[in-house]
């Protein structure tokens, strides 16, 4: 991942320890990543783009790292999102 992606992502996660993805703007973001708001727009169109880049760069990194044959595509990228959907779906709310 890109400095400036890597650096919005992190943004992003941190705010997640604080509170709920849906309560989280791109100025929280932006603020929390010490980037410009142009720099946000250049990389993601949304919040849920960043958590793809940053699951899509982790995936690459285990598969890098190991020999795995995934035969029942747990890294398939829709079921990624299914399975974060339904994970932000069970938190309860802060």
């Amino acid at each position: 991942m890109k400095r400036v992606k890597k650096r919005i992502a992190e943004g992003l996660f941190a705010l997640l320890r604080k509170k709920a993805f849906s309560e989280i703007t791109v100025t929280d973001i932006v603020r929390e990543a010490d980037v410009a708001r142009a720099s946000y727009y250049r990389n993601f169109d949304s919040k849920e783009q960043i958590i793809e880049a940053a699951m899509d760069d982790l995936r690459d990194q285990l598969l890098g790292d190991v020999d795995y044959d995934d035969d029942e595509q747990i890294f398939d990228r829709e079921n990624a999102r299914a399975g974060f959907e339904k994970a932000q779906r069970s938190l309860p709310e802060k």
